[in-house]
């Protein structure tokens, strides 16, 4: 029985300290967690990075056809903001006219995506703005070149928190809004999620890192972080009220946060959701594996639900030149089948050409083999046939010429008869009257062995006292003896 090929889909995210790869395979109705890598890489430059990610692509099976990187939200900005548009040209022309607004950059510096949030009844769009400059991901898209690997997918980390929290904590997710934040390394990302759509975001620079084994130290410096955000979002969103925290992130948090202490903190419900709950896995993916200072959530969001991710931070004119390359490698392979159609049917045709030169040919020689034989045929055939007519007609002359005896009158006398031995029959002589001969030539036309019976000459003469007329008949024969020999060829 054959087995079917493996298809591996690999999420990547480049940190500051951290190399993180992600992997599922793909199954027919699903996908399932197959692999997470983790590599220290602070302090090491992106030429030893991609020499890192070359050796685990070759390891990992890394296949570049089902590849996205993941940018972390602390590399990018994340707005929310309304438009006066709900068609999708029209916002997106908005937003690029917005850019310059939003960042210190000039529009050619950054890229950026959207997402539509929702849609009002006035006819605005709540929209999820975010930018990135292009050094960023030109850095991301050169580690990854050279590691051999290349892709059209970049995603947010934020969008692949949101994947990970409908698939973790789907019973949770309501109308409702509530804060979920992902504990990371060096980094948290603070969300605001309604309706199952980011509608406020922020990057707080502390982290697992910053833990020194003090929960009271840590407890006060998250607190102090989480009121600052939740000010932020309570002066953007002054109508909405957040019910609830939800947080995941890095296994050793639990070291770190004492829940309620926090709840008394913060004066609102906390829950902690460990960051692989409910996450489909395989049997042989161990969480052994990890590192317990790095989170995993947002990546496991992202590959889970690959490729129908709403961010993509792919350059648009890298985009427009593998596009332009797709078409020509399209029209290429178009032209070659053309190409090889042509030649197939092209060498189809002169085969048959040739094929029949040869039968040709080869007729034509056993026909020169067998001329000479043909040749002798054809000869001994016309002697037969003529022998045959000769033979038919070998009694033909005597009756033709006791035919002509029987209808000369006593006046004429013959002097010849000329036979050419085919078609006519020549009488010369001489008649005592000239109407005698005209006589002659009625009763020789009358007789059924000649046609056009005709006096060719009748000349009169003297001799002594008598009047004599000399006279020439030529008598084209009924049926030629040559006409007999024609048809037995």
């Amino acid at each position: 029985m054959f087995r079917r090929a493996k298809k591996n889909v690999s999420v990547i995210e480049i940190g500051k300290d951290w190399l993180k790869i992600v992997q599922a395979q793909l199954f027919i109705k699903e996908k399932k967690v197959s692999r997470v890598v983790v590599e220290k890489i602070s302090g090491l430059s992106d030429d030893l990075i991609s020499e890192k990610l070359k050796n685990l692509a070759k390891s990992e099976d890394i296949n570049s056809l089902y590849l996205c990187l993941c940018v972390p939200h602390a590399q990018a900005t994340v707005k929310s903001i309304e438009l006066p548009s709900t068609h999708e040209d029209e916002i997106r022309n908005m937003l690029d006219l917005q850019i310059g607004k939003q960042t210190p950059f000039s529009r050619e510096e950054v890229i950026f995506d959207h997402a539509v949030l929702n849609i009002s009844e006035e006819g605005y769009s709540k929209v999820l703005l975010v930018i990135i400059h292009k050094d960023i991901v030109e850095r991301f898209l050169n580690i990854i070149h050279g590691a051999g690997l290349k892709t059209d997918n970049i995603g947010l980390s934020s969008e692949g928190l949101l994947k990970w929290a409908e698939i973790s904590c789907h019973s949770r997710i309501s109308d409702d809004s509530f804060i979920l934040m992902d504990v990371d390394y060096d980094s948290c990302d603070f969300e605001v999620i309604h309706e199952k759509h980011i509608i406020f975001s922020r990057n707080i620079s502390f982290g697992m890192a910053d833990f020194t084994g003090d929960k009271g130290e840590w407890r006060k410096k998250i607190t102090e972080q989480l009121n600052h955000c939740l000010y932020a979002f309570q002066n953007e969103f002054p109508e909405k009220e957040t019910l609830k925290l939800v947080i995941t992130g890095a296994d050793r948090i639990n070291e770190a946060i004492d829940i309620e202490d926090m709840k008394k903190d913060l004066n609102m419900a906390i829950e902690l959701v460990p960051q692989f709950k409910n996450i489909p896995e395989k049997r042989e993916f161990r969480d052994d594996e990890l590192s317990a200072e790095v989170s995993y959530p947002e990546l496991l969001g992202l590959v889970l639900t690959y490729p129908e991710h709403d961010i993509n931070l792919i350059p648009q004119e890298l985009l427009l030149e593998r596009e332009v390359k797709e078409k020509g490698k399209n029209l290429f392979l178009c032209g070659a089948y053309i190409f090889l159609f042509i030649l197939l049917g092209s060498v189809f045709f002169l085969g048959k050409i040739y094929n029949k030169e040869r039968y040709l040919g080869q007729i034509q020689d056993k026909l020169e083999n067998i001329r000479p034989k043909v040749e002798k045929l054809e000869n001994m055939t016309e002697k037969i046939m003529i022998i045959e007519a000769r033979q038919k007609t070998k009694d033909y002359s005597l009756n033709l010429i006791h035919e002509i005896h029987g209808l000369i009158s006593p006046d004429i006398h013959l002097t010849s008869i000329i036979y050419d031995g085919k078609t006519h029959f020549t009488l010369r002589g001489t008649s005592k009257n000239t109407s005698e001969v005209f006589k002659f030539v009625n009763s020789l036309e009358e007789s059924g062995f000649f046609i056009n019976v005709k006096a060719k000459y009748a000349t009169k003469r003297n001799e002594g006292d008598k009047e004599l007329t000399d006279f020439e008949i030529v008598c084209p024969l009924e049926i030629p003896l040559e006409n007999d020999v024609k048809e037995k060829k």
